[in-house]
C-alpha cells in the first residue's frame, strides 16, 4: 500500500502557504495585504475560496487542492462569479506555485493606484 505523503495533500499545501504568508507579513514583505481562512459551516457559502481577503483594497480568493485535486463544478461557477465581481482567485495543488502567483498577483495589485 503506498502512503498519501502529507505535503501532497491539501490540508499539507495550506499549512505550508499558511505559514509561509505569515512569515512574509511578519517580516513586511505583504504589508498590504490581509487574508483569513474561511470554512461556511452551515452558514457561509459552498465554493467559496479555502482563504479569503484583501491585497491593496482588492478581493483576493486562494483555492488550494491536493496534488490529484480539483474543483468542483460548484467552485468553478463560484469562482467565476467573484472575478466577474472585479476579485482575484489563485488555485493551486503545489506549494511552489502557488507562493510565485500570490507574489505575481501581489505585486501587480500594490502597483495599481486606488
Amino acid at each position: 500500500m503506498k502512503l498519501k505523503r502529507i505535503y501532497d495533500s491539501e490540508a499539507g499545501i495550506k499549512n505550508k502557504f499558511n505559514r509561509w504568508l505569515a512569515d512574509n507579513i511578519r517580516r513586511g514583505r505583504f504589508i498590504k495585504c490581509k487574508l483569513v481562512s474561511y470554512a461556511p459551516l452551515g452558514i457561509g457559502e459552498a465554493g467559496t475560496p479555502d482563504k479569503v481577503g484583501c491585497v491593496n483594497s482588492f478581493f483576493v480568493g486562494v483555492e488550494f487542492k491536493s496534488r490529484k485535486g480539483k474543483l468542483s463544478p460548484l467552485q468553478e461557477v463560484r469562482h467565476k462569479e467573484w472575478r466577474a465581481a472585479g476579485g482575484y482567485i489563485i488555485v493551486g495543488n503545489d506549494i511552489e506555485e502557488l507562493r510565485r502567483q500570490f507574489k505575481e498577483l501581489y505585486d501587480h495589485l500594490i502597483k495599481i493606484k486606488i
